[in-house]
């Protein structure tokens, strides 16, 4: 068993989804306390709501699968 806590979802709707407040106040404190800008985001999906302050983002793309989103959402036309 690893340290810590363990939390995971075999898989999530990500809807509502993204949202990135402008002029977040917390954001704003720890952008003055860095001296660098940094930025609010919440992920919320039908499972959890993950808020989160930020200086940098990156992002990879993992695999092509949907396999799992096929099964779960209606095929669009």
């Amino acid at each position: 068993m690893p340290d810590g806590y363990v939390w995971g979802s075999n898989w999530s709707m990500a809807y509502p989804g993204l949202d990135l407040p402008d002029g977040d106040p917390t954001a704003s404190k720890w952008s003055e306390r860095l001296g660098r800008p940094m930025h609010a985001m919440t992920i919320e999906t039908d499972r959890f709501s993950f808020s989160t302050i930020f200086h940098d983002v990156r992002t990879r793309k993992l695999s092509d699968d949907d396999s799992v989103l096929r099964q779960v959402t209606l095929p669009l036309a």
